[in-house]
């Protein structure tokens, strides 16, 4: 099921793309038709005095083409707002994004110690059903933000933050330095579900990128156009939730792949096995150093498993 799901989505996207393409040739087409003049003077004349059909054709060839042009600039630009929005920001912005930072740290360390007391509560069973779903709820929230010297300025930064750190707690392994190693020895089924969900960021992010540019729109029509910039400033909201929500099944999938294959970068490796949590984390960080940096160490011996013979 999950195969077919994975080839319908894919073609109705290619009838998508090739629909918007056969749009724009086809009205292309038979605007050359019927504009076909015999003579420049005509042509000038039609220019000068065009039918409404030829309006209309002109409007559909003038449409067609511009949303598929900032439907591929909205596309290509898509990792970058991603970053903006994680919170990775210009030097020019270096003085807002320390304030949001200290902002979330004083929220966190409230959350914190709100949370321990709570739990101090649940343990001696004096807790209310109020305070049970407060604790509940600050439980689900701080699983979302990271230590506090990796906080980033964004919730969106944090969760994705969060989620790549979460390797180096456990286990000693740099997420960002091992992802793309673990990636390419990761099963199919974990590769599609990463896949689908990192496809859910993008399009939210896509349609942020929308709102914001409805809004821009809205703002050169004049003053009083207050209803669009309202209509996009709310695409724009519901896309970053999207966004924030995509990212957190994202963030859990990236996880929940270094907890289950983790081993087999150690194997592609031919690197030691550890036989306790401790001891891999500390063989983590030493693998970690080796694939950023290399090493001129003679520990640990490689052991690669017997090649096979033809």
């Amino acid at each position: 099921m999950k195969a077919l799901e994975e080839l319908g989505t894919t073609l109705i996207k290619k009838w998508a793309e090739k629909l918007s393409t056969g749009l724009i040739f086809f009205s292309i087409g038979v605007a050359l038709v019927i504009t076909q003049q015999t003579a420049w003077s005509k042509f000038l004349c039609w220019v000068q005095n065009p039918s409404a059909l030829s309006q209309i054709l002109l409007f559909i060839i003038g449409l067609s083409a511009a949303a598929l042009i900032f439907g591929h600039i909205v596309e290509y630009l898509a990792d970058t707002v991603i970053r903006g929005l994680e919170g990775y920001w210009p030097s020019c912005f270096a003085s807002l994004a320390r304030r949001c930072v200290d902002s979330k740290l004083k929220s966190l360390r409230k959350d914190e110690k709100r949370f321990e007391a709570l739990s101090r509560k649940i343990e001696d069973g004096s807790v209310n059903k109020k305070e049970l779903q407060q604790y509940l709820n600050l439980q689900e929230k701080l699983v979302w933000i990271p230590d506090e010297k990796y906080l980033m300025p964004t919730e969106l930064g944090n969760v994705m933050r969060a989620a790549e750190t979460r390797p180096l707690t456990k286990y000693g392994l740099d997420g960002v330095v091992l992802w793309p190693r673990l990636w390419l020895i990761l099963p199919d089924l974990a590769r599609i579900e990463l896949t689908h969900a990192r496809k859910r960021i993008d399009s939210a992010t896509q349609l942020w990128v929308w709102g914001v540019l409805f809004c821009v729109w809205a703002l050169f029509l004049g003053a009083f156009f207050w209803v669009p910039i309202i209509v996009g400033f709310a695409v724009s909201y519901y896309a970053y939730l999207n966004i924030v929500q995509a990212a957190k099944v994202y963030a859990e999938l990236f996880d929940s792949a270094f907890d289950l294959y983790r081993r087999r970068i150690y194997d592609a490796l031919g690197w030691p096995s550890a036989r306790n949590p401790k001891e891999e984390r500390h063989e983590g960080k030493k693998l970690t150093q080796y694939l950023h940096r290399g090493s001129d160490e003679t520990e640990p011996t490689f052991i690669f498993p017997p090649i096979a013979k033809d």
